[in-house]
């Protein structure tokens, strides 16, 4: 529960970098930025209401005390599929986005495989 109060944060925070992005630079209508803005205050209202129930319970929902594996979140993952859409986006605002979205994708790539390493010296 912890994990995914943390991605949903991370969301969250992410919504508001793109409100401040879209307030600096002058957006022409104010709806615009008020559901942007709307958005990233719920997700993060949300976030931290999962953020606290989650440590406040310290159990699992279904009453069981014993230690659970959960899945990790993985940066790499999150940022390879980011590069993976700005090179999308690259179609229509052209080809420098495409450059950067291209560097993006190596390094999440990189990442990915520094993942996988990882994965094997533990298992083995």
């Amino acid at each position: 529960m912890i994990a995914g109060a943390k991605a949903v944060l991370l969301w969250a925070l992410y919504l508001a970098v793109l409100w401040a992005v879209l307030w600096a630079f002058g957006v022409p209508d104010a709806e615009t930025l008020g559901l942007l803005g709307a958005a990233a205050v719920l997700c993060a209202a949300t976030g931290a209401f999962a953020l606290w129930r989650g440590r406040a319970r310290g159990i699992a929902p279904d009453g069981d005390t014993g230690a659970h594996l959960e899945p990790d979140l993985s940066v790499a993952t999150a940022f390879t599929a980011v590069a993976l859409a700005t090179v999308l986006v690259s179609l229509v605002f052209g080809p420098w986005l495409a450059l950067i979205g291209a560097a993006m994708l190596a390094l999440g790539i990189g990442g990915l495989v520094r993942e996988r390493r990882a994965m094997r010296e533990d298992a083995g």
